[in-house]
């Protein structure tokens, strides 16, 4: 089949479109990175139709100048519509097209009308008024940019299916009044070559938390909850709305590539993710992969990621979400982590193929051919 894929950033489409090639399909990827870059992730540059240097100038004012009244926002939004335009004028012949939610209208408008394609918005978090409703009732947390909000639900209604990372993504769709036969859940993988245990090394911190250090992912309770069960801990990301404890017990690092992540993982006994709201959380399956065990939200891909392993007893999803639910959890992984100490690995051979980003998309993969044979 042939497949057009859009997405201004890398994201985890890339990795899938290199797996679609490997299953014999013909894909085209869209997108503001650089072939070069494509490249180093293992996209051949031939696949590749890059509107970089379009989009450059924009890019380097987004991430260089911090502009006042969302201005870094309506940034990204104009990224977004660049990408959607040119993409738009580009895409060749297509049997389905997939596309990150949030930037893509015009292409899909003309994938379904001229070429007949079957359309797939690629939604990594929940319902976009679900999400709003839960940061409303944060009013110092980041909120939804509100010019993202009638992209996405026009995305939505075009849309021939919705592809979802976890159950909690897919709830918050039911909620909205979708049609469950057009919702498409699949959990995301990880580069098992990439992360990996690292031995000879003895964790300095119990907890890490990795990415983004807001509201949403549920920081402010990491906090109160390191502090109440004194734990230690590492975060490695970007600091985004809400306060970082200012204390002996917590390290910031800015963030990092991923190739360096396994180094910083290997300085903890546990990953902690406990959000409001989060598609699935990558950094569960980067984490697992190194030897960690995991604390979450029933708002993540945890509960999605526990079907998925033999081990299940290194997980640990909060009973309430709640600051002594959270103490509970993370004293019961760090706990369990005292066993992995010579051996930092709780996964099967089989449990590593089940959560690599081939097996999402050989699911992905069989879901597209269940629907082209009806």
């Amino acid at each position: 089949m042939k497949i057009a894929v859009i997405t201004p950033g890398r994201s985890h489409l890339l990795d899938m479109s290199v797996q679609f090639i490997k299953q014999g399909h013909e894909v085209v990827f869209y997108t503001m990175v650089p072939k070069s870059r494509c490249e180093k992730f293992g996209l051949n540059r031939r696949n590749v139709v890059s509107f970089f240097y379009v989009c450059a100038p924009l890019m380097f004012l987004f991430r260089k100048i911090k502009f006042p009244f969302d201005g870094n926002r309506f940034i990204y939004y104009l990224v977004c519509r660049i990408v959607d335009y040119l993409s738009s004028l580009y895409l060749k012949q297509c049997d389905i097209a997939i596309t990150i939610s949030g930037c893509s209208v015009k292409a899909f408008k003309k994938a379904k009308q001229k070429y007949g394609a079957f359309i797939i918005c690629d939604r990594g978090a929940k319902h976009i008024v679900v999400q709003d409703y839960i940061l409303k009732k944060i009013p110092s947390a980041q909120q939804v940019y509100r010019k993202d909000i009638p992209i996405e639900l026009r995305q939505y209604e075009m849309a021939d299916m919705i592809a979802l990372p976890s159950l909690h993504t897919f709830e918050s769709f039911i909620s909205q009044g979708f049609d469950k036969n057009k919702l498409f859940v699949n959990p995301y993988g990880v580069n098992i070559d990439l992360f990996h245990p690292v031995s000879n090394i003895t964790p300095e911190y119990d907890v890490i938390f990795v990415g983004n250090w807001s509201y949403q992912k549920g920081c402010d309770l990491l906090t109160e909850a390191c502090e109440k069960g004194n734990f230690t801990l590492l975060h490695v990301g970007n600091i985004i709305d809400c306060p970082f404890p200012q204390n002996a017990n917590s390290t910031h690092i800015d963030a990092v590539s991923q190739l360096e992540l396994v180094d910083y993982y290997a300085k903890a006994k546990v990953l902690a993710l406990p959000s409001r709201q989060d598609g699935f959380g990558l950094v569960l399956f980067q984490a697992m992969s190194c030897g960690l065990p995991l604390v979450y939200s029933h708002e993540t891909g945890g509960p999605d990621l526990r079907n998925l392993i033999t081990k299940k007893e290194f997980l640990f999803e909060m009973k309430e979400y709640t600051v002594d639910s959270l103490v509970e959890a993370l004293d019961h992984a760090v706990n369990i982590s005292k066993s992995l100490v010579n051996q930092r690995n709780y996964l099967t051979e089989k449990d590593k193929q089940q959560i690599s980003w081939e097996a999402y998309s050989k699911r992905y993969n069989s879901f597209l051919i269940s629907k082209f044979k009806r």
